[in-house]
């Protein structure tokens, strides 16, 4: 064969191999565009009646992480959607109940430990029985605690939490005195801020430098935070209600209930620990918080450590949503299909549902 038809067949597999790899890229693409297009027709539909603000998601899996976007989250916006801040609510309190399960695991505190062990021994609380709640109590939220303390009146309803100190919960703790605890279910925002003053004084530490350290560090959660620092702040993003903005929420003393600021890449870290725990430093703790089921009044049950649980005939779905003024989260976890969403809204309108997170959870099946 002479050097130019040798030349001409190695171009000749060149250009057959470029092809290849073209054909690959184009199918694999292809493959991406299809398994997302029913989750982001859905998302599509749930914001269109809402002129300001959107929901930026994640679908975690042994495909890795996916991310979704719908609605206008953002206008002029530099930064990647799923490195921004949102409000989380609620779901701050599966952080906390995460801090709880290391701190059992260290012998910092006991399930079974009344709340006055916590407490100098010179404290008077205005009730026994108020006393000798225990911490599992507070984390199933069956300590007979009403949804927020007797004395809190914001003084704006704009940031209703932020002037709601350590000072006015132990004024609370010495004036309340109830006729009875009733112990069944009733879902308390003071419960879990009450659990995060008795983890700082468990620790001897503050409890937003104990939570980073201790959980959101090991779940690689390195942008998650309670105070934003001058350098986050740019990074959170505006809230809505509708078509009002909405001030930020900021919390003090109840921080432990509903006062974390998370990204959505931060919040996949997280249900990509739970899907691996054999991979994280959290191993025993990630186990832990998912076991046990305690029902509620509405439908479905709560593990030992506050997650909620919703079963089927097929399965078991773990999670938590969240509100704050501006903003709607919720996390959801499928261990036997392996898989779970986080969705991020910023406007409080948008509504999420565990019939929702089972419906986009269906739709990415059908489409794999």
């Amino acid at each position: 064969m002479s050097r130019d038809g040798g030349r001409s067949v190695i171009s000749s597999m060149k250009n057959r191999l470029q092809i290849l790899l073209l054909a690959l890229i184009a199918g694999w693409l292809s493959c991406e565009a299809a398994l997302g297009q029913g989750i982001q027709s859905r998302l599509d539909f749930l914001v269109q009646q809402h002129r300001v603000g959107g929901i930026t998601g994640a679908l975690v899996s042994d495909r890795g992480v996916e991310y979704f976007k719908a609605g206008e989250v953002a206008r002029n916006w530099n930064l990647p959607l799923r490195d921004s801040l949102f409000e989380v609510g609620e779901v701050s309190m599966m952080f906390t109940s995460l801090l709880v399960a290391e701190s059992v695991r260290v012998n910092k505190m006991r399930l079974d430990q009344p709340i006055k062990d916590l407490f100098p021994d010179d404290f008077e609380f205005g009730s026994a029985k108020v006393a000798a709640i225990t911490i599992r109590e507070l984390l199933i939220h069956r300590s007979g605690l009403p949804r927020v303390p007797l004395n809190f009146i914001p003084a704006s309803g704009q940031d209703p939490y932020a002037d709601y100190s350590r000072a006015r919960l132990i004024e609370f703790l010495i004036d309340y005195e109830p006729e009875e605890l009733r112990k069944s279910y009733r879902f308390s925002q003071l419960g879990y801020g009450l659990l995060s003053y008795l983890l700082d004084r468990a620790w001897n530490k503050e409890f937003e430098k104990l939570l980073k350290g201790v959980v959101l560090e090991p779940l690689r959660m390195n942008s998650s935070t309670i105070q934003l620092s001058d350098q986050q702040k740019p990074r959170l993003v505006a809230g809505y209600a509708g078509r009002q903005s909405k001030a930020p929420w900021n919390f003090q003393v109840l921080e432990g209930a509903g006062g974390l600021r998370s990204t959505p890449s931060d919040l996949a870290n997280c249900v990509q620990a739970f899907l691996n725990p054999e991979k994280s430093m959290l191993t025993h703790s990630l186990g832990r918080v998912l076991k046990g089921s305690n029902p509620i009044a509405t439908d479905g049950s709560v593990t030992d450590y506050g997650w909620r649980i919703l079963r089927t005939r097929s399965t078991n779905l773990f999670w938590h949503d969240g509100r704050t003024g501006g903003f709607q989260t919720i996390l959801a976890m499928d261990l036997k299909r392996r898989m779970a969403f986080v969705l991020t809204a910023n406007n409080s309108a948008i509504r999420f549902s565990p019939a929702l997170i089972f419906e986009l959870m269906e739709l990415s099946q059908t489409n794999r």
